[in-house]
């Protein structure tokens, strides 16, 4: 039974169904940070499971890369900024959050304006559970690059932890302006209209991250 959106899923056991096919068409093209912290689905678990299933797919390609952002800094203060911020991007692929924390911060201390950094120290604080501080760090990167994809998708991420849904899909909805084809966003879309336990609507969006062929 493929999701349709003609067709309104009521249970959901029959979304569980529905979000069946969604396992094997991930891609190791999308970029999926590693969360190791357990979601708290109220009511449809079994959909939820699918869910994570899916996100674990995709959870262990490759990283944004680092970008520089023109900026009043001490050019050597850039520099070693840049080498904290890998030195944090590799200890959060090994889930060593609490240190990658410490880095992104030194970071930010060369490096205020560091875009990249305030979204990954988002990461690493929602890893921690931390997520309201996560998304302090999120909307500081977005007052310094305000179309800055990533940092979306990690808010996202801290909202929907925070049970706040509605805003993470307004999150999103900006992400998926800028990238449409991105099956991560796609998939925190429908984990965000579950949520909101409108089942129809997110088998909807969880297909639409199964077909590449998206509008």
């Amino acid at each position: 039974m493929a999701p349709n959106v003609g067709t309104r899923y009521t249970t959901a056991a029959e979304a569980y169904e529905a979000l069946k096919p969604l396992k094997a068409t991930a891609t190791s093209t999308d970029f999926i940070p590693p969360i190791s912290i357990p979601w708290k689905l109220v009511g449809v678990s079994m959909v939820g499971a699918i869910l994570g299933t899916a996100i674990g797919i995709v959870a262990h390609s490759h990283f944004p890369p680092a970008k520089e952002i023109v900026e009043d800094t001490n050019i050597s203060n850039i520099s070693e900024a840049v080498e904290w911020y890998k030195k944090g991007r590799k200890l959060a692929v090994t889930k060593e959050y609490q240190e990658a924390l410490k880095t992104f911060d030194r970071a930010i201390a060369l490096r205020p304006k560091y875009a990249e950094a305030w979204a990954n120290r988002c990461w690493a604080l929602t890893n921690l559970g931390e997520y309201e501080e996560g998304l302090v760090s999120c909307d500081r990167a977005l007052d310094i690059t305000p179309n800055y994809a990533w940092a979306m998708g990690y808010r996202a991420l801290a909202l929907l932890e925070l049970k706040r849904p509605s805003e993470a899909i307004l999150t999103l909805d900006r992400r998926l302006e800028i990238q449409s084809r991105h099956s991560w966003s796609w998939v925190l879309r429908g984990r965000a209209q579950i949520k909101l336990k409108q089942y129809q609507e997110a088998s909807t969006f969880e297909w639409r991250c199964r077909d590449r062929r998206l509008p």
